[in-house]
């Protein structure tokens, strides 16, 4: 199971959570509203090395910094 990180859209709390891939995402312990992931960091995917990534995997057309 990856550790997944998530964002709360009403308070901003964040929180990191072990779930299976296909889990409905957490409620926030804060006010109760349901998490989104939070997709930020490094990409490290390919092998030349690493580059920024935008975070938004959901509307990514692609990782292109390795091309």
């Amino acid at each position: 199971m990856p550790l997944l990180t998530y964002r709360c859209p009403e308070c901003g709390a964040t929180v990191e959570a072990l779930l299976p891939l296909g889990a409905d995402p957490p409620a926030c312990a804060e006010c109760r509203a349901t998490m989104q992931r939070s997709y930020q960091g490094v990409c490290t995917f390919g092998t030349s090395g690493k580059c920024a990534c935008g975070g938004e995997c959901a509307t990514c057309p692609g990782c292109t910094c390795h091309q």
